[in-house]
This record gives C-alpha cells, sequence and structure tokens, in this order.
C-alpha cells in the first residue's frame, strides 16, 4: 500500500483499533506497458459525474458573482462547511480569496488558515499577509492567529517579542468587543424613541443619535430629547438607553460616569438588558467601574432568569469556566443549550465545540451551521479559522471521510479511489451510488490502474454486469492485481460483522447496523446468478453463499450473528458481487480467481473451503505469469523465494502476492508519500 493510501485506509479503521492489511500498489505510469511492450488499451471511461448545482447553491453563486463581497465570503464557509452545499475546500478558498480581495476581514482571516493548514502548498507566508490585512481591521481571531506563528516560527523568524504584542492586541481587542456587545445590549429597546432617518445619517441634527447597534437590529437613529424625558420619569428601558448615549457620546456629551449610575438604576429596577450589560461591564472593569467577577454572575444570574439568551450564553460561559461561581459545567451547558435553541450565535457555538469534545460530529455540524446563519462577523470569523483547521464538522461526513475528500478533491487519485469505497459501502456517510461512480471514475480518468477491480465489483453490483466484466478485463491486462490480494480492504467490502465486533457505528454503513425484534428474524435474501458450468470453475458449485445456504458449513451461533447484522440489502449487494466473481471465474478471469480465493479462505460471505482456495490461487498464478512472459521474473507471484524462479511456494496464510521487498523497502515505500509532502 502505498503510504496516502496506508493512510486512508487507516482513517477508515484506526477509531476502533484496526490496521488494514498492506496494499502493495506498484508505481504505475498512464499507459503502462502490457506484457510484450504494447500499451494495454483500457475500456470507456463512464464520463466523471458533473457537479450540477442545486436551486439553493445557484442562487447563492449568482448573489456571490455579483460582485457582494459579503456573500462571497458567506458561500466560501458555506463550501468549507459543506452547508447547503457538497463541501469542497478548493471552491471555498476560490470564493473566500475573492471575498479577501474585496477587502473582507472574515474571509481574509479563514483563506490565511485554510493557506496556512488545509492547503497542498501550506503557504504560510501568504497566509501571515491575509492575516496581517484583517488584524490590521481590528479581526480578534488573525490578531490572536499572528502571535501564534510567529511565536513558533511558522512561515516567518520566530519573534517572541512581537508575538506577544500581537497577544496583548487581541486581548484589547476581544475587551472592546465585549464592551461593544454589552452596550448593543444596553441599546435594545432604543427603538420606542425611534425617528426616521431620512437624510441626515452624516450629518444629523442636534437631539438626535444615529447609527445606534442593537442585538436585534441596526442604523436606527433615536430621538434623544426623548428618551431623556422618560428618563426623568423613570423608565428603566429610557435609563438603559440612556446609559448607552451617553457611554458612546452618540447625540450626547460623553459621560461614563452618570452612564453607570443610569445603568444601575435601571438594573435594580429590574430590566433585564440592564442587568446583563452591568454584568458584562463589570466582568471586564470597564471605565469606572471595578472587575468583580462575583457581581458580574449575579448580575448575569437575575437577567437569565428573565430569559434573556443573550445573559443565559454569558452565564452558562461563567458557570462552565468558574468565573464569578462554582463550576458546574452539567447547569452551564443547560443554560447555554436554552439560548442556543433560541438562536443566540455564541451558544450554538459552545454547542457545537462540546458536541465536537463529544465526538458528535453530525451535532456539532447542525450547531455550527445554526451560528454561521445567526452570527456576526466575530462568530463567522471563528468559524472560518475552525473549519480552516480542519478541525471542524460536516454534516454526513465522518472526521475520516472528510480528510479523504479533501484528498481527492486535490486530484489524489488512491484518496478519489478509497473515497468510492466509502460511499459505495457507506462507511462514515450515507450509501450514494452517483458519488461512489464519480469517485471511481475520477480516478480511472487518471489512468490509476488499481480502481478497475473495485469500479468492476460496483457495477456487479448495480447491474451492470458488461461493465464490470470490462473493468476486469481491463485490470487483467494492465496486471492491476492488488486490490484482488487485499485481505484487509475485501474484508471491508464482504463484512461479515461477527469478524468485526470492535468496529465504531460510525463506521457501519446503516443497513448493517444490529438490528432487533421481527427485523432480525426475516429471511435472507437468495443471491442472483447463474450456475457455474466451466471446467476449471466447475467446483464452484459446491461453494454456497451464506446468504443462501442454510447448511454452510457456519455454527448457529455465527448464522445468528451474522442474521443480527446484515439485513436484505447487504446482503443482496455481496451476493451480487459473489455471483459475478464465479461468473468471472468460470469465463477465467485471474483477478476474480485471485479474489475469490481470498473469500474462500478467510470464510468472508462464503463457506470456508481452503482446497478450493488454492485451487484458484494456483489457477491465477498460472495465468498471471504466462501473461506476462519474461517480465515475470519481476511479478513477486511469479518468484519462488527459496528457489529465485519458477512456480512460487503456496503462503500459508493465504496471502499470495505481497510484494517482496527490494533493498530492505517495499514497492508501495517507493511510491510519493504525500502525507509528508504538505497534505497534513
Amino acid at each position: 500500500m502505498t503510504p496516502v493510501l496506508r493512510f486512508f485506509a487507516g482513517m477508515l479503521v484506526c477509531a476502533a483499533g484496526w490496521v488494514l492489511a498492506s496494499w502493495p500498489v506498484p508505481v504505475l505510469a498512464a499507459g503502462r506497458p502490457a506484457p510484450g511492450g504494447a500499451v494495454a488499451a483500457v475500456p470507456a471511461v463512464s464520463p466523471v459525474v458533473s457537479d450540477a448545482m442545486s436551486g439553493e447553491e445557484a442562487a447563492l453563486v449568482a448573489q456571490a458573482e455579483s460582485g457582494d463581497a459579503r456573500a462571497k465570503m458567506m458561500l466560501g464557509l458555506r463550501y468549507a462547511m459543506g452547508r447547503g452545499v457538497a463541501a469542497d475546500d478548493a471552491k471555498a478558498q476560490k470564493w473566500l480569496r475573492e471575498a479577501a480581495m474585496a477587502g473582507n476581514a472574515v474571509a481574509q482571516v479563514s483563506l490565511a488558515t485554510m493557506m496556512a493548514f488545509e492547503s497542498d502548498e501550506q503557504d504560510t507566508r501568504g497566509a501571515l499577509i491575509w492575516y496581517g490585512k484583517a488584524a490590521a481591521q481590528g479581526n480578534t481571531q488573525a490578531q490572536a492567529e499572528l502571535a501564534r506563528l510567529l511565536e513558533a516560527g511558522l512561515g516567518v523568524t520566530r519573534n517572541p517579542e512581537e508575538a506577544e504584542a500581537w497577544r496583548r492586541q487581541a486581548r484589547e481587542q476581544a475587551d472592546e468587543v465585549m464592551v461593544a456587545w454589552a452596550w448593543r445590549i444596553a441599546a435594545t429597546g432604543s427603538e420606542n424613541w425611534q425617528v426616521a432617518a431620512r437624510e441626515f445619517r452624516l450629518t444629523p441634527p442636534e437631539g438626535v443619535a444615529t447609527g445606534i447597534d442593537t442585538i436585534d437590529r441596526t442604523g436606527i437613529a433615536v430621538d434623544v430629547k426623548a428618551v431623556g424625558r422618560d428618563v426623568e420619569r423613570g423608565d428603566p428601558v429610557a435609563k438603559t438607553v440612556g446609559a448607552f448615549l451617553l457611554a458612546t457620546g452618540n447625540g450626547v456629551e460623553k459621560d461614563e460616569s452618570l452612564a453607570l449610575v443610569w445603568l444601575r438604576e435601571a438594573a435594580e429596577a429590574g430590566h433585564m438588558h440592564a442587568q446583563a450589560a452591568l454584568g458584562e461591564l463589570v466582568m471586564l472593569g470597564w471605565g469606572p467601574l471595578k472587575e468583580d467577577r462575583e457581581e458580574a454572575a449575579r448580575w448575569m444570574k437575575r437577567a437569565a432568569m428573565q430569559g434573556l439568551r443573550e445573559a443565559k450564553t454569558s452565564y452558562g460561559a461563567m458557570l462552565a469556566g468558574g468565573k464569578g461561581v462554582t463550576e458546574n459545567k452539567k447547569e452551564a451547558f443547560g443554560w447555554i443549550g436554552s439560548a442556543a435553541r433560541e438562536n443566540e450565535p455564541r451558544a450554538q457555538l459552545m454547542m457545537a465545540m462540546n458536541a465536537l469534545a463529544k465526538e458528535d460530529r453530525e451535532g456539532a455540524a447542525q450547531w455550527f451551521y445554526r451560528a454561521a446563519e445567526n452570527g456576526d462577523d466575530e462568530v463567522l470569523s471563528m468559524l472560518g479559522v475552525l473549519y480552516g483547521w480542519g478541525d471542524a464538522a460536516v454534516a454526513g461526513e465522518s472526521e475520516k471521510l472528510t480528510e479523504v475528500r479533501r484528498y481527492a478533491q486535490r486530484g489524489e487519485p488512491e484518496a478519489q479511489l478509497m473515497l468510492g469505497l466509502l460511499f459505495q459501502e457507506g462507511w462514515g456517510t450515507a450509501r450514494d451510488a452517483v458519488s461512489a461512480e464519480r469517485w471511481f471514475s475520477a480516478a480511472a480518468s487518471q489512468h490509476y490502474d488499481d480502481v478497475w477491480l473495485p469500479l468492476g465489483l460496483f457495477y456487479a453490483e448495480t447491474g451492470r454486469v458488461g461493465e464490470a466484466r470490462a473493468a476486469f478485463d481491463a485490470a487483467v491486462r494492465l496486471n492491476a492485481y492488488s486490490f484482488a490480494r487485499d485481505t484487509g480492504i475485501l474484508q471491508l467490502v464482504f463484512i461479515e460483522s461477527e469478524k468485526m465486533p470492535e468496529l465504531e457505528d460510525s463506521l457501519l454503513p446503516d443497513e448493517a447496523k444490529p438490528l432487533s425484534g421481527e427485523e432480525a428474524k426475516e429471511e435472507p435474501a437468495a443471491p442472483a446468478g447463474p450456475e457455474n458450468r466451466s471446467a476449471d470453475g466447475a467446483f464452484l458449485r459446491e461453494i454456497p453463499l451464506l446468504a443462501d445456504d442454510a447448511a454452510s458449513g457456519h455454527t448457529v451461533q455465527d448464522k445468528a450473528a451474522l442474521d443480527g447484522v446484515m439485513p436484505d440489502l447487504r446482503r443482496e449487494r455481496i451476493a451480487k458481487k459473489i455471483a459475478f466473481l464465479k461468473e468471472e471465474v468460470e469465463r477465467g478471469n485471474p483477478a476474480a480467481e485471485m479474489m475469490l480465493a481470498v473469500l474462500l479462505e478467510k470464510g468472508w460471505s462464503v463457506s470456508p473451503d481452503g482446497e478450493a482456495a488454492d485451487r484458484l490461487r494456483a489457477l491465477a498464478r498460472g495465468k498471471i505469469c504466462k501473461a506476462l512472459g519474461d517480465a515475470a521474473e519481476n511479478e513477486p507471484d511469479c518468484v519462488s523465494p527459496d528457489t529465485g524462479g519458477g512456480e512460487p511456494d503456496e503462503p500459508s496464510d493465504g496471502t499470495a502476492g505481497e510484494a517482496v521487498p527490494e533493498d530492505g523497502d517495499s514497492l508501495a515505500m517507493r511510491v510519493t508519500d504525500y502525507s509528508t509532502g504538505g497534505g497534513l
């Protein structure tokens, strides 16, 4: 197995503690000479399925193409997240780059993170430029990332002093963001005194405050004198809004001390927005206030108890971190979850991170998506960083599938083959025959010879026997037998789950998960396929499928276990593949002979039969070596370990055809190792 394929395959089973058997992949070039020097022909490849856009995706692309930088940024994040569109890092970077060039800070920080951590080239120097542009706009995430890169010396000379300067600026900027957030909470309710803005946004008349941001709407104008009159009458909402105007100097002379007096009076009168705003400001020690975490927690709890979603989020965070209150994570996520369900984006972000920590990637993805729908630029920047690192979840994908998909979308044929298998078998994702064929075809279009056998099995199970036969013939002409020898992958393709009790649920296809009740008692489906006829394959009549032979040689306990985890749909798919293999053995196809030999030897979805396995393997070797002619001396299957020539000895463990190490290294190890070349 090439190092990259070993990596991909390992990702499928590492969570279950598995190590797949080695997959020796010869170093192949496009149009490899066939035995005798001629270039082997290959069957016509089905065209790669085009990426047809959904209506939603087309509308988003149209909006982005209109030149709207924010729309481009949002579309880039959607492609990174797989939200409403098929996840695609290349498309994500395309749109993020366009938005970044238009000056969007969220796009700049998102693109920079992808360039530094998820790009083939890992362009850290380029990432530093984009981080710098976003940091100059006051983006906290960009400032923090700059500090990290400078501290570690990634893409730049290590500079701890400059790193600390950026870290300090990030902390100060974060405080400024929280202060602005507190006053936005206080400004909520100012619409009670709203006036029509008309044409005075730039030069407002005396007594009008403009451009007021609240937590639920922005850009309104307020009659300051009307607010003042209601403050004199003791209205707590007016006092809270008036405190905001005084603190910011919007439409009035700035007066932080009086602002705090009015804000505290409103909080003591029970106004929840005043309580939450005061809690945030006391936590920060803003202006004349002294930092007091316990007082901050008391105010925040009072606002949360009244149902203010922003207060629920902040109080939950205080509980989670033990800030001003005894740490209590269970209670914390009760508050945070309540706020998240009310569409508070910071709470949704916290819920997503908590779900990730619990390895609930599907739940995490859904919370991330909701945060993206509701969040401001600070929330979107955090999402951009998380997805740029490759740490966040994509709905419908396991973490392992996401990693393989990224390589496949970058054009790596090994990953494309593996992604085809993932979609074909439903490992870490829902089964998707269209996507499986698309990725198998993509690998074949790059002349990646080892795709022909799995593609042939795919055609067989989808009823296209003629195409399946052509694919197996192509594998023989190209001497591409690696898949047929690979016991690890074959075990998963012809999976008998009782042989893999430790396989985690997320990697089992839905139809292979345990059944209960009457479902588990259903009779298995009979396999399709004709009886065997040829002389070479006559003994195949004696190879019953587990799915159609109650007297298969398996114990009652084995059969019951199989019935409990392999319902009819999966049995039918496996039966079609094995029926096809039996037909191909009758035709004398050595790839089918080699593959069926492994299944017979291991007893995977067929009755175990070592004698039949040996006979098939010997037939396959004879044909392979004869076809190679003088080149047979370079084929491991045709070289005896003892004599250096002639018919090879039969291996006792059934792993015929494993590559013989040369100079202390296998053929597989001479293939480019993408895992150390910048891909990870």
